[in-house]
């Protein structure tokens, strides 16, 4: 099995990403147990990351680095630098 990599917007435009737990590879991070909020709404899956992209959702966790704990916490994959200035 090949390293199955997407694009940040091909990933965005997927309604549900599903990331293959069959892979031979360590992954740098995985947030695990969030609220992943998706253009066509939410869902609970963890986000896989390498290399400092999302690579995938997926309700597996993949051998990782780090491991972050994201239990309840909302994810909002492509917002960057959200803030407000008053």
């Amino acid at each position: 099995m090949g390293n199955r990599r997407c694009s940040f917007e091909s990933c965005w435009n997927h309604p549900v990403l599903a990331f293959d737990s069959k892979f031979f590879m360590t992954v740098d991070v995985v947030i695990t147990g969030s609220h992943v909020v998706l253009q066509n709404g939410m869902i609970d899956k963890n986000i896989v990351i390498d290399e400092g992209k999302i690579i995938g959702l997926t309700s597996n966790i993949p051998s990782c680095d780090l491991k972050i704990k994201g239990d309840g916490l909302v994810s909002l994959p492509g917002v960057i630098d959200p803030h407000v200035h008053y």
